[in-house]
């Protein structure tokens, strides 16, 4: 799993290393969750927002696990370890996180969102 802000290249690299993985021992799938899976529905809420999120990946992985996919490359924004606690427990597979680091100038202007 890459997680990292807005812009710092999250989503490129889990396609390059999920395509990577997929040529050289098959069975895997890339998937970018947004920063927008953080929101409550229409409520402002991060948590309500993070439990739709993850009842969605608990599904989507349930699926692709019946369909023989092993390995799972994300990108998505979490804030701390219990965060990725809780993707390891929708996946249910073990989880490595990597946080991705941008420069300042080098991330869009106006998405360094308050939290």
């Amino acid at each position: 799993m890459l997680t990292g802000v807005y812009g710092s290249g999250k989503s490129s690299a889990a396609g390059q290393i999920a395509c990577l993985l997929e040529q050289r021992v098959g069975g895997t799938r890339c998937s970018a969750w947004t920063t927008s899976a953080g929101r409550g529905a229409g409520t402002g809420d991060r948590a309500g927002g993070s439990g739709v999120m993850l009842q969605n990946l608990y599904a989507v992985a349930a699926n692709y696990r019946r369909a023989g996919i092993r390995r799972f490359v994300l990108s998505c924004f979490v804030r701390s370890p219990g965060e990725v606690a809780s993707v390891r427990e929708a996946l249910r597979r073990r989880v490595l996180a990597s946080r991705m680091w941008s420069l300042a100038t080098t991330v869009p202007p106006g998405s360094q969102r308050a939290m």
